[in-house]
């Protein structure tokens, strides 16, 4: 008998998986509503380009428009993952653009220049408005001081 009732466990040992608390219901729908925000923005682009160019301006245009919005979609997408895992950094960013977007559109609006899409402009302004606002209730500040 080989058996030595005194050697050490033979079980692997391993770390227990870190698990951070759950993301907030009101992070997640900030998230959502940003997403929703920002397939809206290239549908009043494309509408505005079609009906104020004409001839090869609206193919320049449009093709123009995909290549801007591939990549501000590819750096949203980027930032707003950022987010949903809970970094502080990102949040800041969204803050910033959201606040300029919501800036620029309100001056739109004000400030006489014609305005194509209204309607989409107005929920657009209604979605980011309330991306501001849960992005920076108690329980997201508290999620995103505990993340970093």
């Amino acid at each position: 008998m080989n058996h030595n009732p005194y050697s050490p466990p033979q079980a692997a040992v391993a770390d227990a998986p870190v698990v951070g608390p759950a993301r907030p219901r009101n992070v997640t729908l900030a998230i959502w509503l940003l997403c929703a925000a920002l397939f809206m923005s290239p549908l009043v682009s494309v509408h505005e380009a079609i009906y104020t160019s004409s001839g090869i301006g609206i193919v320049a245009g449009l093709v123009t428009l995909a290549i801007i919005y591939v990549l501000i979609i590819a750096v949203a997408f980027w930032v707003i993952r950022a987010a949903a895992k809970g970094r502080r950094w990102s949040r800041i960013v969204i803050a910033i653009v959201v606040l300029l977007q919501i800036v620029s559109m309100v001056s739109t609006i004000f400030g006489g220049i014609p305005m194509y899409g209204a309607p989409v402009r107005y929920l657009e302004l209604t979605l980011l408005s309330g991306v501001a606002v849960l992005l920076f209730t108690p329980s997201a500040n508290a999620w995103f001081q505990k993340r970093d």
